[in-house]
């Protein structure tokens, strides 16, 4: 399934151990550092269910690139360039202040490390529990050889939090609250699910 809310993939995971049919394997939600709502509930949901997580857009439909610069315009064939205003991939959506910090602290770490900027967020995702693998579209040869470098890169805390840092998930009720007054931030164990 794909481009669930929580509450409905939920309700079809339990619909499906009910009536004892084939349950869903994985989720592909859209997911990157310059989207990150999916850590609320349904990067939770799928690791208590044991769901794999298989993210699209892992490079924010190509602004984790390195292609786009503050106050310039899209190169034209670019994917935000040419989409429209209601695309996730929008200029308006994408191309905001927030998003611009994300790729700084991306372009830091991957002059640091000395690799390719979008290996860097690749690698952020690889490393994020629950994560089975992110669906990549590269249009090129350049484009591949610029994400196989995330395969072996491992980012430490410190560079996690940093990319983490500009552009975190929303804060919204009840996660917010749950987390405030609760602690409730992570749920990791995979719950048992019914067997027919």
């Amino acid at each position: 399934m794909s481009n669930f809310p929580g509450w409905l993939l939920a309700w079809a995971v339990a619909l499906q151990d009910r009536e004892g049919w084939a349950p869903f394997i994985p989720l592909q939600p859209q997911y990157s550092l310059v989207e990150r709502s999916v850590e609320l509930d349904l990067l939770p949901f799928c690791r208590a269910a044991g769901l794999g997580v298989l993210p699209w857009g892992p490079l924010g439909a190509g602004f984790l690139s390195g292609t786009y610069r503050r106050d310039e315009t899209p190169p034209a064939e670019s994917r935000m360039a040419q989409t429209g205003d209601d695309w996730e991939e929008a200029l308006a959506r994408r191309a905001v202040e927030r998003n611009f910090r994300v790729l700084d602290a991306v372009e830091e770490i991957a002059e640091e490390r000395d690799v390719p900027v979008p290996a860097v967020a690749i690698a952020w995702l690889l490393g994020v529990n629950g994560v089975t693998a992110p669906i990549i579209g590269p249009r090129t040869v350049e484009h591949v050889e610029g994400l196989l470098p995330a395969v072996e890169l491992t980012l430490d805390d410190d560079e996690r939090a940093r990319l983490e840092a500009p552009a975190p998930p929303p804060p919204t009720y009840p996660q917010r609250m749950l987390a405030e007054q609760g602690g409730l931030t992570v749920l990791t164990p995979p719950l048992t699910r019914h067997s027919p």
